[in-house]
């Protein structure tokens, strides 16, 4: 090793804050890298009886701390002291290893493992393969080429998720729990949809949630795909529909007379009672389609809506798309 400029470290202070300088296992200051608090971790068998060694070994190689597991297991869980030295590792530190081994038992968990130290401002150094040492100029490019490593096995492991869900689905497998609703009950939830039936309505006919009528009608329909020219687009599929951050902000009037704006409704005999149910039907499924945030915010009641939810007739996306964001709405109407 060529040592261009050798200092003295000064007695009991930290070895944080040298620029420029490189602690060697000496404990002298050379030509190098920043370097703060050396520390070494081995991982060896349970029923190995070397662990003495292999501490001796890292203190040798210059480590001031040494975290040692008796694990036959790579796993975090399996390794406490692994968990201890990263929780105690800092940036500008160096972590000391005999082999890049101990860091994991297979390649994918050893390139996660540097790349997550690069990112922590961490160096490494093994002791045994010695192009393993970003505390010089020479081995600082590690961690480049880890993360090159690292960024390509997370795009594989994306795109080959991507197509193994695609080519599931392109076999009718889709995943997660089965639905409660099934080919027959759809069918039969279709056809009274088209009758004008309301969601609660078909609910509970077919002996299920509406959450899940609703979820079940956004299916695309197979008589339909087979003969693409009965398809048809609706405005009411694509229409950005407005909703709350908070069911809270709905601080409208819960009875007396509600005169609706033109912009929410656009026939004769605006004014509604919220006295009788088929006046606040009337008006809370108009301004819940058609109004802004701001329009729902003055003229809706959230103890209103979460009792009359469940009887409004709404189109099966607007349904979905509150009940998403508010998932007690849809716990209120499950049978």
């Amino acid at each position: 090793m060529v040592v261009r400029q050798v200092l003295k470290h000064p007695a009991g202070q930290p070895k944080r804050g040298i620029v420029g300088f490189r602690v060697d296992h000496l404990g002298w200051v050379v030509g190098g890298i920043t370097v703060g608090t050396i520390m070494g971790y081995a991982r060896v068998p349970q029923d190995a009886v070397e662990g003495g060694a292999h501490e001796s070994t890292l203190r040798a190689g210059g480590a001031e701390r040494v975290f040692l597991d008796h694990s036959d297991s790579s796993f975090p869980a399996d390794r406490p002291q692994w968990a201890a030295c990263l929780a105690s590792i800092r940036s500008g530190d160096t972590l000391v290893v005999s082999r890049l081994i101990h860091l994991g038992s297979s390649l994918r968990m050893v390139i996660d493992t540097l790349d997550d130290l690069g990112r922590r401002g961490v160096n490494i150094r093994s002791l045994t393969e010695q192009a393993i040492d970003t505390t010089t100029r020479r081995g600082s490019g590690l961690f480049d080429i880890v993360g090159v490593f690292a960024t390509l096995r997370a795009d594989t492991l994306s795109t080959n998720i991507v197509r193994g869900l695609q080519g599931a689905r392109a076999e009718g497998r889709v995943g997660g729990r089965p639905s409660v609703v099934t080919p027959e009950l759809l069918e039969r939830a279709r056809l009274m949809r088209g009758e004008g039936r309301s969601i609660a309505h078909t609910a509970r006919a077919l002996g299920v949630g509406a959450s899940s009528i609703s979820r079940a009608l956004l299916r695309p329909d197979p008589a339909r795909a087979e003969n693409p020219t009965e398809h048809r687009v609706f405005f009411r599929d694509i229409k950005p529909y407005e909703m709350p951050d908070s069911l809270e902000e709905l601080r409208g009037p819960s009875a007396g007379l509600l005169e609706l704006p033109h912009s929410v409704y656009w026939g004769p005999l605006r004014s509604v009672s919220l006295d009788n149910p088929s006046g606040i039907r009337k008006a809370y499924q108009a301004v819940v389609r058609e109004g802004t945030a701001k329009d729902q915010a003055l003229l809706l009641n959230c103890d209103v809506l979460r009792r009359e939810w469940s009887e409004l007739a709404l189109p099966d996306r607007v349904r979905v798309m509150w009940e998403q964001r508010f998932p007690e709405l849809a716990l209120a109407v499950a049978p």
